[in-house]
């Protein structure tokens, strides 16, 4: 004797497989790709490190640059080095003000060859009148050979005269400093 299903078993069932493929939907909505990566097993650390001081000197041994973190975790699988709250100081050969570029979070690859430096970002510069020149943006990326840094975020540059702003930037910071905004430029100027 086979039972047949009544229409409430047939509706409830209906009912319980629509909410579980909404449910599956919406997690895979919720919850890309690049977060179940990050979930992932970042790998093994092999060193730590508090209140980080690394110093690079250039061939005749003049400090290039200054770099201080809060906290420094090194991975052993790809060698990269995470660091919390770095500041970069890119020191001139002329004397001029050194720039000072400080983040959130920073990830050095293992090459040495690029920073990212994660969340916001602030760059500044001192002229020799003590004026400030600051930029202000998030997630750059900064390859220190080349001393050039760049976003695809929203910048904001101001000077004790202007303020510029602007979407994506492109900027190299040695010898002079050579910006270039992206797009949606808009400046204002105040006369002195």
């Amino acid at each position: 004797m086979t039972t047949v299903p009544s229409r409430k078993s047939i509706a409830l069932h209906l009912l319980l497989l629509i909410a579980a493929g909404t449910s599956w939907w919406a997690a895979e909505r919720m919850f890309p790709e690049e977060l179940a990566e990050s979930r992932e097993d970042l790998g093994t650390i092999d060193y730590y490190s508090k209140g980080v001081r690394r110093t690079a000197h250039d061939a005749n041994g003049k400090m290039e640059n200054l770099l201080v973190a809060v906290t420094m975790l090194h991975y052993k699988s790809d060698g990269r080095t995470e660091l919390e709250q770095p500041v970069m100081t890119l020191t001139s050969t002329d004397g001029k003000p050194p720039w000072i570029i400080e983040s959130e979070t920073g990830v050095l690859e293992a090459d040495g060859e690029l920073i990212l430096l994660n969340g916001k970002v602030r760059i500044s510069k001192k002229n020799e009148k003590g004026e400030e020149l600051k930029i202000f943006t998030r997630d750059v990326r900064y390859r220190p050979p080349e001393e050039y840094a760049e976003t695809a975020e929203r910048v904001r540059m101001v000077t004790p005269t202007d303020e510029l702003t602007g979407t994506g930037m492109q900027t190299t910071f040695k010898p002079n400093l050579i910006l270039k905004i992206l797009s949606e430029v808009r400046r204002k100027h105040e006369a002195r």
